[in-house]
């Protein structure tokens, strides 16, 4: 069923107190390192994908894990202090890991109420940090890798992409996967150091034969288009049809660009090394669409609107046209706005909803929403009839134009 949106809606836009549940400390740690890992991703200071690998993967973070090891009722000065002893008594790199992920979570669940609480705070981040190093230079893979996303988000201060870059490098080489590809994305994006894109396929290659989905996708897709000074030839293109297919097989709601990538490739052949095969393509599509990515859901839109490579299907069209829009995509949305200003047999035509769609569209940047827009104030098609609004429309598109030649 296609969801509504009008248009007006479109133009118009305890604290946590510590407890004696670790699992609550726990939980609540998850949340607001996400919520800070969220805040970083919106400035592109980090990767896209900063997910804290540690606190999902770690059984010691887990709240079965605290409980499998700790009394419930073991309040978390309590914890820290036996930590704090146990680490001043060994060396070992996986206490002092653990010692560090305890006093994080201190200073995340930590009410702040006066100068003294954040000074407390403030030498738990430092012990952390020291603690920390001490399990890195120990050789704890884990330590390398959260000291490189803990410097890359700032945890500790201002943001340092040069210590971040050099500790996901040590992990990296270790074969740590995620390690591997956010050192990639460093050299990739220049976070931390000059863009090398020979780096770039080295710690890519790295974290794809240790199973990162998202590495094995890049990496297919820099070997079958020859991107980042791979050669141009055959050999390299089957190397990347090879690493998209075993991309796709793996792939999840936040590597889902990878049946779309490996299906563009099917859907149009290349040569003698990819034999055209507009089924398989479609399938791949839906794979990608499935798993939430908005390109795909276009496409399939397109797809079966137009009727030239699969029999016209207007339910399917709307269907995945609605997909998109929710996704976010502007093509999904110009694809339900045309539906709605001509109608099917079981979509009402409704020049509201054609306007909306299109208003929504051009104010996210799309070219053919602008002009769509342009044309609808000129026709009153949902609204009011605006030369003014016309003409301002038609502008705005014809100067992203200007700027994309």
């Amino acid at each position: 069923m296609v969801q509504s949106t009008n248009k007006d809606s479109l133009v118009s836009k305890e604290k946590v107190s510590p407890t004696e549940s670790l699992a609550v400390y726990t939980h609540h740690l998850f949340e607001t390192l996400n919520l800070k890992a969220q805040e970083f991703n919106k400035n592109s200071i980090v990767s896209p994908t900063l997910h804290y690998t540690y606190l999902n993967s770690s059984r010691s973070l887990s709240p079965r894990g605290l409980r499998d090891r700790f009394s419930r009722s073991l309040s978390i000065e309590s914890l820290l202090e036996m930590y704090t002893k146990n680490s001043l008594k060994t060396r070992d790199p996986n206490i002092q890991f653990t010692y560090a992920q305890v006093l994080i979570r201190s200073y995340v669940t930590l009410d702040i109420n006066s100068i003294e609480d954040l000074k407390t705070t403030k030498v738990y981040l430092q012990e952390a940090e020291e603690a920390l190093k001490r399990s890195s230079r120990g050789g704890c893979i884990e330590a390398q890798y959260l000291l490189g996303d803990l410097y890359s988000v700032g945890l500790f201060g201002k943001p340092d992409l040069q210590s971040s870059l050099f500790f996901f490098e040590i992990a990296g080489k270790s074969k740590h996967a995620e390690s591997a590809y956010r050192a990639a994305l460093c050299y990739k994006n220049g976070w931390g150091c000059f863009p090398d894109s020979r780096k770039v396929i080295r710690y890519f290659e790295i974290a794809a034969l240790n199973n990162h989905p998202i590495a094995m996708m890049e990496l297919g897709r820099y070997c079958f288009h020859g991107l980042m000074g791979m050669p141009d030839d055959n050999s390299t293109k089957r190397l990347g049809i090879s690493w998209l297919k075993r991309a796709t097989e793996v792939a999840s709601d936040l590597s889902c660009s990878s049946p779309y990538e490996l299906g563009l490739i099917f859907l149009n052949g290349f040569k003698d090394i990819v034999i055209k095969d507009t089924a398989y393509a479609i399938k791949l599509f839906f794979k990608a669409a499935n798993l939430g990515h908005s390109k795909s859901a276009s496409l399939l839109g397109r797809i079966y609107e137009t009727g030239e490579i699969v029999e016209f299907n207007p339910e399917l069209s709307i269907h995945f046209y609605n997909m998109a829009a929710e996704l976010g995509d502007p093509e999904g949305m110009m694809g339900l706005s045309s539906w709605y200003f001509v109608g099917s047999q079981n979509l009402d035509q409704d020049e509201d909803e054609a306007f909306a769609w299109a208003f929504k569209a051009a104010e996210l940047g799309s070219i053919k929403g602008m002009r769509s827009l342009a044309r609808y104030y000129e026709r009153g098609v949902g609204c009011t009839p605006n030369r003014k609004k016309c003409a301002f429309w038609n502008e705005k598109a014809k100067a992203c134009e200007v700027s994309l030649e």
